[in-house]
């Protein structure tokens, strides 16, 4: 990290995995410098494509967290926050309940004769499964959670946390995950419930049982944090029970990716972190950043990245993680894809602000820009960001609510015809550069297809009503026949390395089939 740092202090430009830019004028002497520089982020995470795909530009961009360095690289020898896997990043309530190696499958089983002897435990009744499915009658449930008031519950975790502490492939474990799995089945035992009124928030059971367990690791592991999640019913903050020191709150919750974190329409989001910065010494902070329902389709969060890290580090904000577009990390196909070209720019706009929160974010983002797509590409795409980002109304739900389709309301008709004459021009002007400086004009003209790929996403969904609107306004047509537009797309998709659409499963081929002949 500190020699990165001292490398952009003279001048070099790590920008993203394929291109770094240096000083015009090459340096004679090094400046006398004698600094000392703390990043402004404890915890630094990206799951994204560029980062997870390019070690050395997750280093060269300080990234500290598991998503990047789950798995230690010899080449890289830095500090790192690592958590204990076993169990896992996130929801892994259940999967403490098994032994170290996971016996009885996946996290969400819960070993049988635990939940026989033990039916207060848990926030359903037997006959309904832990895993997702249906009770002998065909009722289906979602999964349990954890009754986190009871203590024989506690005592059990406290004593799980140090099996799992103590295997061997958590030596160099940092923090324990000890989450709330992924559904709305939250305990309503009479004991649960009185913990909830008196503290206000359904998130005190929770914290306390954290608070009971990080007491009870201190002195044998004094090292590692306990992680908590702040998330879904149990996102507000308790009145009363404040977090223990070696706990970490880990707060995920969708703002309106619409507007800055700052924004008064976010003012909610804003309070509820105020909230839990009183409950909790150390609060990392969970953001969504993408469109999971399309990571193609144009996503205009640019100008807010930077920004929010800057907003949230005056909040004492401690950590960052940003769920960005992305792939499990398993996904053996995806290890090369970088996505659009919006998602380096999104990965560089993060990790650079999570380090020095003291940074320009416009500043930031112009730097990138036309360093990254040069003289030509680089005006074309701040133009088509500022377009797209224009119309983006009050109110807009960028998270998980509506406005994802390639129908959102800031995609008009006029937007999108606009933003493909912008891309085809700046692409004929690299193609005729080619004549002169062939392979800059190549390495650049490849890069613009890396973002107007965005564009042609939404052109190949909507083509008729597009060529509607564009007959009845007199707009030029932007985007050739439908099958040179599909060429240019599946030639960009190659390009990009990209096997997936969306957070799910939905894959490049599912696009293709989705288009009449």
């Amino acid at each position: 990290y500190g020699v990165y740092e001292l490398l952009r202090r003279v001048g070099v430009k790590f920008l993203a995995p394929d291109e770094t830019l240096y000083p015009p004028t090459p340096l004679r002497d090094l400046p006398v410098l004698n600094l000392t520089f703390t990043p402004s982020f404890e915890y630094r995470d990206i799951l994204g494509w560029p980062v997870m795909n390019s070690k050395p530009f997750a280093a060269q961009m300080g990234l500290n967290g598991p998503s990047v360095w789950d798995v230690p690289d010899p080449s890289f020898e830095l500090s790192a926050v690592r958590y204990a896997s076993p169990p896992g990043f996130v929801h892994t309530a259940l999967r403490l309940l098994d032994d170290v190696n996971g016996t009885h499958g996946s996290e969400a089983n819960v070993p049988p004769a635990l939940r026989k002897a033990h039916p207060e435990w848990f926030s359903l009744e037997p006959g309904f499964p832990c895993a997702k499915g249906s009770d002998p009658t065909g009722t289906y449930k979602d999964g349990c959670q954890l009754c986190w008031s009871d203590p024989g519950l506690q005592q059990y975790l406290l004593a799980q946390a140090k099996i799992f502490l103590r295997a061997e492939a958590n030596a160099n474990a940092t923090v324990l995950s000890i989450s709330n799995m992924d559904n709305g089945n939250k305990c309503k035992r009479p004991a649960e419930l009185a913990v909830v009124a008196e503290e206000g928030s359904d998130a005190g059971p929770i914290l306390r049982a954290v608070n009971f367990i990080a007491e009870g690791i201190a002195s044998e592991f004094p090292h590692v944090s306990i992680d908590l999640l702040a998330y879904s019913w149990a996102q507000l903050p308790p009145k009363k029970t404040k977090a223990q020191p070696n706990v970490v709150v880990r707060m995920a919750l969708g703002q309106n990716n619409g507007a800055p974190a700052s924004d008064d329409t976010n003012r909610n989001f804003t309070s509820i972190v105020r909230g839990w910065g009183v409950a909790s010494r150390r609060l990392y902070l969970w953001s969504y950043d993408a469109n999971f329902c399309n990571f193609l389709m144009p996503y205009p969060v640019w100008y807010h990245l930077a920004a929010n890290s800057v907003f949230y580090h005056s909040l004492g904000v401690r950590g960052l993680f940003s769920q960005s577009s992305y792939s499990n990390p398993g996904d053996v196909a995806q290890k090369a894809a970088m996505g659009p070209s919006t998602d380096i720019l999104n990965n560089y706009l993060l990790a650079r602000s999570m380090w020095n929160a003291s940074l320009d974010p416009r500043a930031l983002m112009e730097d990138w820009v036309l360093g990254y797509h040069g003289p030509v590409g680089g005006p074309v795409v701040q133009q088509f960001m500022a377009l797209i980002a224009g119309n983006i109304a009050p109110g807009f739900d960028g998270c998980f609510g509506t406005g994802l389709t390639v129908h959102a309301l800031y995609l008009p008709p006029a937007a999108v015809l606009e933003s493909g004459r912008l891309f085809a021009q700046g692409l004929a002007v690299l193609q005729r550069q080619q004549n002169g400086e062939k392979e800059a004009a190549q390495k650049y003209a490849r890069r613009l297809r890396a973002a107007a790929i965005q564009v042609w996403d939404v052109a190949l969904l909507r083509w008729s009503e597009l060529q509607d609107f564009a007959a009845a306004h007199a707009v030029a047509w932007p985007f050739g026949t439908k099958l040179w537009c599909l060429e240019l797309f599946t030639q960009t998709w190659n390009e990009t390395n990209m096997v997936k659409l969306n957070e799910m499963d939905g894959a490049g081929r599912d696009l293709m089939c989705s288009l009449p002949c």
